[in-house]
């Protein structure tokens, strides 16, 4: 589990997806953990085996990435094969293995015109509620039970009561066995975590909060350097990340929610978490995210060093013109910055990052605002702030999506301004 909440916690291009089963082995090996590692070579090549024998049945049901459509080779498998991801192979060849067992009960009933009404989650089968058997010590020793030797002098016949054998193999290996009904949880990257449809699940099970300003600010001014910022927002994608699997309470605290889901935090990164941040509850997870989130990006901005986004597309990044600039500035005097810094933020974070499969879909010369309005319709977005982003777009006419990075680094330094001022 650890192992893969770390690979979880990284970016793309993480150790996960780069370094094959080959490069992980040797590593394990000079760190002198050589015995685990071959308990764990076996079992994943016992799982290729596996995969390789029913992956062209598999694919008749589920649409595999192309990197799947093939016979998988140990040594160039990444680590990521083998963790259980929506599009992963792991989850594939489970649901593979329990559409099969489900196939069998529903035929044997059928047959024998018997209801199953039992049913099981994944998470709570054993051996003994699967249609399974070893053919040494299960079948074998049933079939010598059943069979009756005849000696003589020249010849020794055996003979086999075959009903009894069959009505042995019923009882022993299919009868009473319920069907597996419910949903496999599934591990996602950090990335994954941040999409509009992950978002609405969430919402639509746990009914998400606002944090109060003032609140906000407390939590911000606890995250004294980038690195702790950064390790608080590890830990909320980390919650997220279970979070639209599993559900849970809306008040349950987020730190108590991933220690029951089966998430230790190492004990460097739960203590720098805020104190502040820590006894936020599930209700605010998302609000928390996109908090700390803005903050992240400024912080890169202000350090002129980095780019207060990553993985986005040239097409998403074109110059606001001299006019444009003008004009923006002027309507930002009109508007909740904060509120329109923090939306923008979302927006480009959910859509215009290549980790969005959906990226190419969205146009860059679509209106900003009358998008960012659209996104914000699908969350349900309070009319107040719908209200604010149809006067940006009245103000702003010319503003194209292609050109939303640059916008919202306009507001932060627009932001930035009346802050100096202020102070």
């Amino acid at each position: 589990m650890y192992r893969c909440q770390r690979s979880q916690n990284l970016g793309p291009g993480d150790i996960a997806r780069d370094d094959t089963v080959h490069d992980h082995s040797a590593g394990e090996v000079a760190n002198g953990d050589q015995n685990d590692d071959k308990d764990v070579y076996q079992l994943m090549l016992c799982f290729l085996s596996a995969w390789n024998q029913v992956w062209p049945k598999s694919k008749r049901h589920v649409t595999l990435v192309e990197a799947y459509q093939q016979p998988l080779n140990i040594d160039y498998c990444n680590l990521a094969t083998f963790l259980p991801t929506a599009s992963g192979i792991s989850t594939q060849l489970v649901d593979f293995l329990i559409r099969t067992h489900n196939e069998f009960v529903d035929t044997y009933c059928r047959i024998r015109n018997q209801e199953n009404e039992e049913n099981i989650l994944p998470s709570s089968v054993t051996l003994t509620h699967l249609v399974a058997y070893d053919l040494d010590k299960d079948l074998l020793p049933l079939i010598q039970a059943h069979c009756h030797h005849i000696f003589d002098e020249e010849v020794t016949s055996a003979t086999f009561n075959l009903d009894s054998l069959e009505r042995a193999i019923e009882e022993t290996f299919i009868r009473g066995r319920p069907r597996i009904e419910g949903t496999l949880p599934k591990l996602m990257f950090r990335e994954g975590s941040r999409s509009l449809r992950v978002f609405q699940e969430i919402r639509a099970k746990v009914k998400q909060e606002r944090l109060s300003r003032p609140f906000k600010q407390d939590i911000l001014l606890d995250l004294k350097s980038i690195t702790d910022l950064c390790d608080c927002l590890a830990v909320v994608d980390i919650a997220i990340g279970f979070l639209v699997s599993t559900g849970g309470e809306p008040d349950t605290n987020i730190i108590e929610y991933l220690a029951e889901s089966g998430i230790n935090l190492p004990k460097e990164q739960r203590s720098q978490i805020t104190a502040k941040a820590r006894h936020r509850s599930l209700k605010h997870i998302l609000d928390l995210w996109q908090l700390l989130g803005v903050e992240r990006a400024k912080r890169r901005l202000a350090s002129e060093k980095q780019d207060p986004f990553e993985g986005i597309p040239e097409q998403f990044q074109d110059i606001i013109t001299q006019e444009e600039r003008h004009d923006l500035s002027r309507s930002l005097r009109y508007v909740d910055i904060e509120e329109l810094i923090s939306q923008l933020f979302e927006y480009i974070e959910i859509n215009l990052k290549t980790s969005n499969p959906d990226v190419e879909s969205f146009d860059p010369e679509s209106l900003l605002f009358e998008e960012l309005m659209r996104y914000m319709k699908q969350k349900q977005h309070h009319n107040r702030g719908l209200r604010a982003m149809e006067n940006m777009k009245k103000r702003n006419a010319g503003l194209t999506l292609g050109k939303a990075v640059e916008t919202w680094i306009l507001a932060v330094k627009y932001q930035a301004g009346i802050e100096q001022k202020s102070a």
